[in-house]
């Protein structure tokens, strides 16, 4: 009987111990697994604000937005002879052959919707900021949201033969103000109100082409756009520029992502996220 009984508590501590290292083996794993998927997380936060911040610098573009009075601060320099995609081509093969060999998990930057030759940027859910590297600047709306106001300065190089200053205004207006100089010359534009659905431009006009400025209903890249923003460039020439601009208070302004995509993989993740400058 004692032996029956022997036996019988040693199956019990035999199966006992068999489930409590079997539990303990899938607790480990479930905790692995979390400290992995930490692992990524982090490790893609930690790249996204890397590769964000070197992208700004390679497009000369400093960007800031501010939710309380919805405005949008771009400062930056446009010039035709621009060597952005050749750089953002160096930077992808960097990563490529040196940078990501040499981190955990398999990790791409995935560039393609830059070196088409036009960076993207995506301000909330409603405007796009588009830069055409060396050609055109421009900040539209997908969808109604009105500007209120536009403050531009710019400096560029060449000697202004002379101007055209054309605007419109109607039921929907907002307020624009221009600066302008180059070597020899200024134009001053102040608090002039200008229709959100009609064309208005300032044409610069020089020896070897014109540069434009287009403001309310714009059309880029073919399509047309109300409440919109546009330089473009006449070849070979550098213009740096501050511009400041207030959209209606229903505007969302955050978060703001660049049109590429990280990837970060492993054999127990795959995460895909697009590039995000501002949350």
């Amino acid at each position: 009987m004692k032996g029956f009984l022997f036996t019988i508590g040693t199956i019990f501590f035999a199966s006992t111990l068999v489930f409590f290292i079997q539990g303990f083996y899938e607790a480990n794993l479930t905790t692995e697994k979390e400290i992995l998927s930490s692992a990524v997380l982090m490790n893609n936060i930690s790249l996204n604000e890397d590769f964000s911040t070197d992208l700004m610098k390679l497009f000369k573009v400093d960007l800031d937005v501010n939710s309380v009075d919805k405005s949008i601060n771009l400062v930056g320099r446009m010039s035709s002879s621009s060597s952005v995609s050749t750089s953002l081509v160096d930077y992808a093969s960097f990563l490529s052959s040196k940078f990501f060999i040499r981190s955990t998990f398999e990790k791409n930057l995935d560039l393609s919707n830059l070196t088409d030759g036009k960076t993207e940027l995506y301000i909330g859910d409603k405007l796009n900021l588009d830069y055409n590297y060396g050609n055109s600047l421009a900040l539209y709306s997908s969808s109604p949201s009105y500007l209120d106001s536009i403050d531009l300065n710019i400096q560029t190089t060449g000697t202004l033969v002379s101007y055209d200053w054309n605007n419109s205004s109607g039921s929907r207006n907002f307020l624009v103000s221009i600066y302008y100089t180059d070597d020899s010359n200024a134009i001053i534009i102040s608090n002039v109100l200008i229709d959100n659905n009609s064309l208005s431009h300032l044409d610069l006009i020089y020896p070897d082409g014109n540069t434009i400025i287009e403001f309310g209903k714009i059309n880029y890249s073919g399509v047309d756009y109300n409440s919109g923003f546009v330089i473009k460039s006449k070849p070979d020439q550098v213009i740096n520029y501050n511009l400041k601009v207030n959209y209606a208070a229903d505007l969302n302004v955050y978060p703001v992502k660049i049109n590429s995509i990280l990837s970060v993989k492993s054999n127990e993740f795959d995460s895909n996220t697009i590039l995000t400058l501002l949350k």
